[in-house]
């Protein structure tokens, strides 16, 4: 009899702390980590480890096909504006599907949307409006596998693969000669990522994320237009293999 009330009493201790891992109740509520059928939606920054501004674009793929564009000759239209210096951070959204408890499928939307436009009126002369612009965006779509990690933390491991388009355009109209060029790419990747949420109040968790893949990127011509100017076509078939690290800064809530 003594034997039984034992095991008994191991079993019950053993389902306790099975139920304690997955729900933890203290003053602000509780805590449970997802399982299958959650869905989680979530905005993601990338720090700018570099230099300048606190963030940068939310993802390499974007980063890669953006610096390639030939703004040397998207530039010669007389745009005096830098492509550089256009704002473009733009949080990236990102929503995943718990298949199990512990598997996760996941697809996030980044976007660059940038443009400005300058006035030039000289004391003598026709005034110019220089315009310029940057837009584009990528498209990834991934797998999750989730591990125990602790009480209110998820860690994980995937992989992603991502498709993006960036295009950037000058502009430049002195009232009677209007200048354009215009160029676009295109880029696929494959990555292998980790991280981890940890939840600080139920259902709403803070993360980090970091990845490392490869892109292949191809850009189009450069196509100007007005007075003497014609097409660029050096960039016609360029392709290019670029790894690379992905840090990122996750909020996110479990519906």
């Amino acid at each position: 009899m003594k034997k039984v009330i034992l095991s008994l009493a191991v079993v019950s201790a053993s389902l306790f702390t099975t139920v304690a891992s997955a729900q933890i109740s203290n003053d602000k509520g509780t805590f449970t980590k997802p399982v299958a059928g959650n869905v989680l939606v979530e905005l993601q920054v990338s720090p700018n480890l570099a230099a300048g501004s606190a963030f940068s674009l939310n993802d390499p793929l974007l980063v890669n096909l953006s610096n390639g564009l030939d703004y040397t000759n998207l530039t010669s239209t007389g745009t005096t504006q830098d492509f550089a210096n256009l704002s473009s951070v733009v949080p990236a959204l990102k929503g995943r599907y718990f298949l199990s408890d512990n598997s996760a499928l996941r697809v996030q939307l980044g976007m660059i949307l940038s443009s400005q436009s300058i006035k030039n009126s000289p004391a003598s002369g026709p005034s110019t409006k220089e315009t310029i612009g940057r837009n584009g965006f990528d498209l990834i779509v991934g797998y999750e596998k989730h591990f125990s990690g602790a009480e209110r933390l998820s860690t994980y491991a995937g992989a992603d693969i991502m498709f993006g388009m960036v295009g950037a355009k000058s502009k430049v109209d002195n009232g009677t000669t209007t200048l354009t060029a215009k160029q676009s790419s295109i880029g696929f990747g494959l990555r292998a990522v980790t991280g981890f949420d940890y939840y600080f109040i139920p259902k709403v968790y803070l993360g980090a994320e970091l990845g490392l893949g490869l892109s292949y990127n191809n850009y189009g011509n450069v196509k100007r237009s007005g007075g003497a100017l014609t097409d660029i076509t050096t960039k016609t078939g360029n392709f290019s293999i670029t790894p690379f690290l992905t840090p990122a800064i996750r909020l996110g809530y479990n519906f």
